[in-house]
């Protein structure tokens, strides 16, 4: 089995008024808080930043070459690394220290330069510090990439800014205790890894593409889904059931029980048109694409598989993709309501929607021909494309399985 192309390993050194209730710890850990909260001459800060040579830092053998400190804003200032010590000194946070290593080849293709570890570290950063259970904004963390090896790798260092945690019995606030989940480790090295090669790239590429195709086909001039007879006999039906209150969008509560018929009213509406069924298709291969992805991403770190569910994204991604069309669709309805003339009774609205019907039906009949044919079929080759996905999905637990 392959190793990862990214480990983790996070540390953490305790303040120095825990440290001293114990002596024993005091004498084993106290040189390393010292070292951490910049309170020696060669600190921590200086050693991200770049890269000088410590005897006593176990990872440090060669002499380091850094791209320079950085933090959420960027490379930072003499001023800002200034700031940063004299916060370090002061705080009585509980400091972690995080080592982020990657496999040669990845490191020197994917985070062989500032700026690629800058923009991974400014979007997963975040992320890893909600899912360990802090409040991102009342964290301080800076790192720095070093290159000095085969194994490129990012040092990192995070504090809490100010306690936000009450203790049970006193009620008064503290900081946050060191221990970080195995779990949500695991999950930051995976996230590390997809942002660095960027699995979903295309898939969002791919998502746009949909998304301004349904703009398209639904309200250009030159469109022909207007004419449409089971589009537009679909389109009355939603828009004679649409709730006279409340929100209208396709996620809202109220909304719940036409759900089935605007997806019903989006699949007609994309076997319609060959660009648009098209681009779907694409969407749907890019979503099994990215799972295929992460399935070995997950193998690779040895992640249980009952955890995959939350990694694994086609049915999020897919359920997203509907919704996005589904507004739109319910947009139309919306300037399909507007055309109608008023009316001030139930039967003269009904004579008016009759006649509404009759002309789009009368319409289609004529234009129905230059529809695009082969896209008819469009419900048997998704479900085709969705039973390879299947059959892929199943040969590749049994290879798992084996492997096991």
């Amino acid at each position: 089995m392959s190793v990862p192309n990214v480990n983790c390993k996070i540390l953490y050194v305790e303040n120095e008024d825990t440290l001293a209730k114990y002596p024993s710890r005091a004498e084993k850990y106290g040189p390393k808080r010292k070292f951490y909260s910049c309170n020696q001459a060669q600190d921590y800060v200086t050693y991200v930043d770049t890269g000088t040579k410590q005897d006593y830092i176990s990872y440090s053998g060669d002499q380091e070459k850094s791209t320079g400190i950085f933090g959420k804003n960027g490379l930072m200032d003499y001023r800002e690394r200034a700031n940063l010590r004299a916060k370090l000194r002061t705080t009585k946070s509980i400091i972690w220290d995080c080592l982020l290593t990657f496999q040669p080849e990845f490191g020197q293709t994917y985070c062989n330069d500032y700026e690629q570890a800058y923009e991974m570290m400014k979007r997963e950063m975040p992320r890893f510090l909600k899912d360990a259970g802090f409040n991102p904004d009342n964290v301080i963390w800076f790192a720095g990439l070093h290159t000095n090896k085969q194994h490129r790798h990012i040092h990192i260092s995070f504090f809490e800014d100010k306690p936000t945690r009450i203790r049970e019995r006193s009620k008064e606030l503290q900081y946050s205790l060191g221990k970080i989940n195995r779990a949500c480790i695991d999950r930051f090295k995976v996230h590390v890894e997809q942002n660095l090669t960027d699995i979903s790239a295309e898939l969002r590429i791919a998502r746009k593409d949909v998304t301004t195709l349904t703009r398209n086909v639904l309200f250009s001039n030159d469109s022909l889904i207007r004419y449409n007879s089971e589009f537009q006999t679909l389109i009355m039906r939603l828009a004679e059931a649409l709730p006279s209150e409340g929100r209208l969008s396709y996620d809202s509560e109220n909304m719940r029980p036409l759900k089935p018929l605007i997806r019903q009213i989006t699949d007609v509406a994309i076997k319609s048109n060959k660009k648009w069924h098209k681009s779907f298709l694409t969407f749907c291969g890019e979503v099994k694409k990215h799972d295929d992805e992460t399935r070995e991403m997950l193998i690779r770190n040895k992640v249980p598989e009952k955890y995959w569910d939350k990694y694994l994204k086609s049915e999020t991604y897919l359920d997203d993709l509907y919704r996005r069309m589904g507004n739109q669709v319910l947009n139309y309805v919306r300037v399909f309501k507007k055309k109608e003339r008023p009316a001030k009774s139930r039967l003269a609205r009904k004579r008016i929607r009759n006649k509404t019907a009759l002309d789009v039906l009368a319409r289609s009949a004529e234009l129905q021909a230059a529809m695009e044919t082969e896209s008819m079929y469009f419900f048997q080759e998704y479900l085709r494309k969705l039973e390879e996905a299947r059959e892929e999905n199943a040969q590749g637990v049994m290879e798992l399985d084996e492997m096991e």
